[in-house]
């Protein structure tokens, strides 16, 4: 069958990054979002298509005509009717009106034509600091914070959820954090925050209960000078207070968790004997372990762990 082709075009929408949740009783209730931006109003460019994408089409009332559809890396979908259709570069509603004319045009009548992403490797968001699972994650349609919390096995007991920042980035380049207060979402069953492809997802750490825990003299907040080393691709790489009990996987959150290109298969731990002061090197799948499929690994004093950068 004929290869059904459209050239894809640039679109641009203006997409509104400012969400309040007011009371209808409080005139001056606090806002659950705010924003703060880099430069002026912010404009994303509608999500595209992508090679590895997986598309629900839907067409009411033909199911031979519904189904998922994974975008080839020629960048094409196998349709029903339609053959081989060119859809990398579209965004969806471009897409949904080249298979409703052309189905319109020798198929159906009327046809009544749904498209939505179902899956995508090609856009992901990002979730760092103080998390259980810090990293990337595919993004899904309707993603919301409360969900990718979930999905990152939680809070750490040292996280400020009451000031979460998400960022997100323009088209041109230019950046807004959105400030997300999770206490008020979750307690009093405000708007959930619905995330987009690309966000930065931020939970820092809450320093007054971290002070407020050293001062009461908490068992497990030991000495200063115990600490751990934490240098390659983490988004904060430095010196860290060894406290009790804790893995690697809770450091590298503390450490902002690892970039984009972090090698997390290939983590190095060097660690020294205390006694005969000679070094070994442990290596550690890091990416096993947040998949739940190896066992996170208890840091020592002195441990220097290295995140080296991928080959790819």
């Amino acid at each position: 069958m004929r290869s059904a082709r459209l050239t894809p075009v640039l679109t641009i929408a203006t997409l509104s990054v400012l969400f309040f949740a007011m009371y209808a009783a409080a005139d001056e209730a606090a806002p659950v979002f705010s924003q703060t931006s880099s430069a002026g109003s912010s404009k994303n460019e509608r999500t595209s298509v992508n090679t590895g994408d997986k598309l629900s089409i839907q067409v009411y009332q033909e199911p031979d005509l519904s189904g998922s559809f994974t975008v080839d890396f020629g960048g094409e979908i196998n349709y029903p009717l339609l053959g081989q259709v060119y859809a990398q570069g579209l965004s969806l509603d471009e897409l949904k009106a080249f298979l409703t004319e052309r189905l319109a045009a020798e198929y159906l009548v009327n046809p009544q034509v749904k498209v939505e992403f179902e899956e995508s490797p090609n856009k992901s968001v990002s979730v760092l600091g103080q998390v259980i699972k810090p990293g990337n994650y595919i993004y899904t349609p309707n993603l919301s914070l409360i969900k990718l919390v979930s999905q990152v096995g939680g809070f750490t007991p040292a996280a400020l959820t009451n000031d979460i920042k998400i960022v997100r980035a323009a088209s041109d380049g230019n950046k807004t954090t959105i400030q997300v207060d999770m206490d008020k979402i979750i307690k009093e069953a405000s708007q959930d925050f619905i995330l987009e492809p690309g966000d930065v997802v931020y939970v820092e750490k809450n320093s007054q209960n971290l002070m407020g825990q050293i001062g009461a003299g908490k068992e497990d907040v030991e000495s200063p000078k115990d600490f751990i080393t934490i240098l390659g691709q983490v988004a904060t790489p430095g010196n860290y207070h060894l406290t009790k009990d804790v893995t690697l996987i809770r450091v590298i959150g503390q450490a902002g968790g690892f970039t984009p290109v972090a090698a997390t298969n290939r983590i190095k731990i060097v660690r020294s004997d205390p006694e005969s002061g000679k070094q070994k090197v442990v290596m550690v799948n890091g990416g096993k372990i947040m998949d739940g499929r190896a066992k996170d690994v208890k840091l020592e004093p002195g441990d220097l762990i290295t995140v080296p950068e991928t080959y790819f």
